[in-house]
């Protein structure tokens, strides 16, 4: 049968449970992310139809969700940023860690542009040409996400593990450090009666 120090048993299971909780913690920083950006989204969908009711109040009522008109060129966003999600007519976008709703120019000829403009009672001579959104600007989100109370759990978790282990571990060494000075007084009693 194997032999296992308690030390090592000890040492083995600590390092076990600090892997599971850490693989949680990793599991519900992602999902957290997901939720922001889920959400980040659907605040520029909201947004988007603010803008297309119109009226002057539209950046009182985008601060009121989140959201503000970005001052960034579309391209640099776009040519510098990283896509998250794929929209019909804009693209959301990290760019320096923050989120932007990036219109993109749409053909005319998709059959939606062309119920759109029907709707709106827009002609034009060619339904193949490019709508160009150059002068739309894009919605950049000011809403970030506080991560301040999952990192402390976080740390706080981990160093008051860690802090247990050391303790425990300590006592289990001085119990082998005693079992080996009894052990050593067993042998030379043992001697000593020869």
């Amino acid at each position: 049968m194997l032999k296992i120090s308690i030390i090592k048993l000890f040492s083995l299971l600590f390092l076990i449970t600090l892997i599971v909780i850490n693989l949680s913690f990793f599991v519900e920083y992602e999902r957290r992310q997901k939720e922001h950006i889920y959400q980040t989204f659907q605040r520029f969908m909201l947004g988007t139809r603010i803008r297309e009711n119109g009226g002057i109040d539209i950046p009182e009522r985008l601060a009121e969700i989140g959201i503000v008109y970005s001052n960034l060129d579309n391209d640099d966003i776009r040519a510098n940023g990283d896509i998250l999600l794929y929209g019909t007519y804009s693209d959301m976008i990290d760019y320096n860690s923050t989120m932007y709703f990036v219109p993109h120019e749409i053909n005319a000829t998709h059959i939606s542009v062309q119920d759109i403009m029907y709707t709106a009672a827009f002609e034009t001579d060619d339904y193949s040409e490019v709508l160009s959104t150059k002068y739309v600007s894009a919605l950049e989100n000011t809403h970030k996400i506080d991560m301040s109370s999952f990192w402390t759990l976080f740390w706080s978790i981990n160093g008051a593990s860690f802090g247990f282990f050391v303790l425990l571990l300590g006592k289990l060494l001085n119990l082998r450090n005693l079992k080996r000075q009894i052990k050593a007084a067993g042998y030379h009693c043992h001697e000593y009666r020869r």
